[in-house]
């Protein structure tokens, strides 16, 4: 099952470099629906760069993000139209490719006892397991997050890609 997890979570970060390949960096944080704010480019790679961070610290590696990409892209925080509040999307994807080889190395190595253990408190409805917790980090929720990049891309204007 592992394996799998780390197949998708790879195809995931292949489909990523794709749908950000043609935007420019003053495009990255645009908002294309007037009086509508959509989770833009800048935001999307910030939030699954802490995603895939959030997954190897599960998994008992220590943090590998500044303090600071938290007040930007963690849940629940709002998409700035300020691309001079954010990394640069090659920082941002370089981070994120750097993120998810680290949690896939990580996770392959790590027991099924390991994987098994509980979920932090705040997670545990949701996810029982640590295991349960990193295979929906490093699967479904980019995948989600993906879907709304792509979304922003057609709002733009821009032509859909193939995952």
């Amino acid at each position: 099952m592992i394996p799998a997890v780390v197949n998708i979570n790879a195809m995931n970060l292949g489909y990523t470099q794709k749908l950000v390949a043609d935007i420019s960096d003053a495009q990255m944080t645009a908002q294309p629906v007037a009086g509508q704010t959509m989770n833009h480019p800048a935001w999307v790679l910030g939030h699954l760069c802490m995603a895939s961070n959030g997954a190897g610290v599960l998994l008992g590696l220590p943090p590998a993000l500044a303090e600071a990409w938290k007040d930007l892209f963690e849940m629940k925080t709002t998409p700035l139209a300020d691309a001079s509040r954010y990394p640069s999307k090659a920082e941002m994807l370089a981070s994120l490719e750097a993120l998810h080889e680290r949690a896939s190395i990580r996770v392959l190595k790590t027991s099924p006892d390991e994987l098994g253990q509980p979920s932090p408190e705040r997670a545990r409805a949701r996810f029982p397991s640590i295991g349960d917790f990193v295979a929906f980090l490093m699967t479904s929720h980019e995948t989600t997050h993906l879907g709304q990049l792509s979304a922003w891309r057609r709002a733009m204007g821009l032509p859909g890609v193939i995952g």
